[in-house]
């Protein structure tokens, strides 16, 4: 699986009998991630950005990691997973968006249309800046245990 991750592509679905860890993340060079079982913690959360802030070379445009799959997953007894906003951010300068805020992402390309539009309403989230003045914006959803994050043109 190393060999495949370490490519340059443009989306990368990962259905969920293939489980993400930080390392896959890590070497794949895509605009466009949406994994349904991501092995990540907290922890591991807060290294991803840390290192998003790092690479200036990074094509990512989206991330989406949906938590809450990891229940529906033979083998996975694991309970609604909850994502500490504390630790996520830990060491990272960010700025809270009110969830009245609202501002609209546009996607450089449609996916998959049967579940993504080519625009998609943010409501809040937290943005984070690079220093090379690169912005992304993520949300994360309590309820659906998911994380996503937009990276701004």
């Amino acid at each position: 699986m190393a060999k495949l991750l370490i490519q340059n592509f443009d989306a990368v679905h990962f259905e969920p009998l293939i489980p993400i860890t930080l390392n896959n993340l890590l070497m794949m060079n895509a605009q466009f991630i949406l994994s349904e079982v991501p092995k990540l913690s907290d922890k591991g959360l807060n290294m991803y950005i840390r290192l998003w802030l790092k690479n200036r070379s990074s094509k990512l445009e989206y991330l989406k990691l949906d938590f809450y799959r990891l229940l529906h997953v033979p083998n996975e007894n694991q309970q609604i997973r909850i994502l500490n906003e504390n630790l996520i951010f830990k060491g990272v300068d960010y700025i809270e968006r009110s969830r009245n805020s609202r501002r609209l992402f546009e996607f450089s390309f449609d996916f998959d249309p049967s579940s993504y539009s080519q625009w998609k309403v943010i409501n809040g989230g937290f943005d984070i800046k690079r220093q090379d003045g690169t912005m992304c914006t993520v949300l994360i959803n309590s309820n659906y245990s998911s994380f996503e994050m937009f990276v701004w043109p």
